[in-house]
């Protein structure tokens, strides 16, 4: 004798699984290591004053300057191979005018150079660091 089916009603549950960033915007992040760098670019461009932000450009400078390259620097600090490299740009642009205007040994375009002359840049950039942190303890008092 043949079987007779009839329709039953089933119900399903599917589980996903996935990473948050929290940004409310963006799609879920399939890794932890994902999620992780969102947070890290997205906390840097939202939770930083100006002269936080050119504190690590500042840090980033200054790996730059003692060796590393812009991917591992980048990488060190949560950005780009080319976030990285105009943040190094901006911050010896920045050594050369205003207040610490003097006699740069070489042009801010050519890394072996600055690197050659790693000491001064070193110390240009320490003078750039306690302004910085001056202006961040004047923000935290008013």
């Amino acid at each position: 004798m043949a079987r007779v089916y009839t329709p039953r009603k089933k119900t399903e549950m599917v589980e996903i699984t996935y990473w948050a960033c929290a940004h409310s915007n963006h799609k879920h992040h399939d890794t932890r290591v994902k999620a992780e760098l969102c947070i890290r670019k997205d906390g840097f461009k939202t939770l930083e004053s100006e002269p936080e932000k050119l504190l690590r450009a500042i840090s980033c400078t200054k790996a730059v300057v003692k060796g590393l390259t812009f991917d591992k620097s980048g990488e060190l600090f949560g950005v780009s191979r080319e976030t990285a490299r105009s943040m190094a740009k901006q911050c010896l642009e920045t050594c050369i005018n205003g207040r610490f205007k003097t006699r740069p040994p070489c042009t801010k375009d050519n890394l072996d150079k600055v690197r050659l002359h790693r000491t001064f840049w070193l110390g240009r950039l320490k003078l750039l660091e306690e302004d910085c942190r001056k202006r961040i303890k004047e923000e935290k008092n008013k």
